[in-house]
């Protein structure tokens, strides 16, 4: 039971991720994505046609956002 329990946990904060990464702007959620799928600074940078040097700024900004958005609803949902 407890399985169940866990996957249905995992699958409601999944559910919670997703929705607050769609509250961002579109080019933070990308790069955040992109970036904690494994890719390099340059490869997102490619992707979103940014220099390699912002990238690092746009995920910490986007990291930030989505803690905010996760609070916020956490707190009244």
């Amino acid at each position: 039971m407890s399985d169940v329990a866990d996957a249905v946990v995992a699958r409601e904060e999944r559910g919670r991720v997703r929705a607050a990464l769609a509250r961002l702007p579109r080019r933070q959620a990308v790069a955040l994505v992109l970036r904690h799928s494994g890719l390099s600074y340059a490869e997102v940078a490619a992707a979103l046609d940014l220099s390699p040097g912002s990238v690092g700024t746009t995920v910490r900004r986007a990291e930030s956002a989505l803690r905010e958005e996760l609070n916020r609803h956490a707190s009244s949902g």
